[in-house]
């Protein structure tokens, strides 16, 4: 395995603020929490990782994908992170226990892309089969039954074909 580094920047003073090692295969993906205390990687290790901004220490790693994390989001609140994967999934995790709250499933290839709604309501997945899908979080959070293209967008994962 290589070993990456990367620095976070103040771009105020143009130095180096947090100098941040981790034994990584690639860093496909980072997102700083709203508060901008803590820092989401997402990698070729099948993991994301949550950091510390100030210390650059690593405060836990989150385990649970088969494949590549392609992207991470934290949602406007700050308690949960979602990440999407080469697995085919997106995994939404209770930032402060580090514990898995859901798997979402109804992609049919990769993803890539993940985000929350302003309001945190809503969180959106994107993949390379040329699908968006999004879902309320609460129902989500609940583990209450979804069904992609259900039609019922505003309270179970719904599905848009590109």
């Amino acid at each position: 395995m290589k070993r990456f580094i990367f620095i976070i920047f103040s771009f105020s003073f143009l130095v180096s603020v947090s100098l941040f090692a981790a034994t990584l295969v690639s860093i496909n993906s980072l997102s700083f929490s709203p508060d901008g205390n803590l820092l989401a990687s997402g990698s070729d290790d099948k993991t994301t990782k949550l950091w510390d901004v100030k210390s650059g220490s690593l405060v836990r790693t989150l385990s649970g994908h088969t494949s590549y994390v392609y992207s991470v989001a934290f949602s406007p609140d700050g308690n949960l992170l979602a990440s999407g994967s080469g697995d085919k999934t997106t995994k939404l995790w209770d930032v402060k226990s580090g514990s898995l709250i859901r798997t979402l499933t109804g992609h049919t290839d990769p993803v890539y892309s993940v985000a929350f709604s302003p309001d945190g309501n809503l969180l959106a997945s994107g993949s390379s089969d040329g699908t968006l899908l999004f879902g309320d979080v609460e129902v989500a959070k609940k583990g209450q039954s979804v069904n992609p293209g259900s039609g019922k967008l505003a309270s179970t994962w719904g599905k848009i074909k590109s």
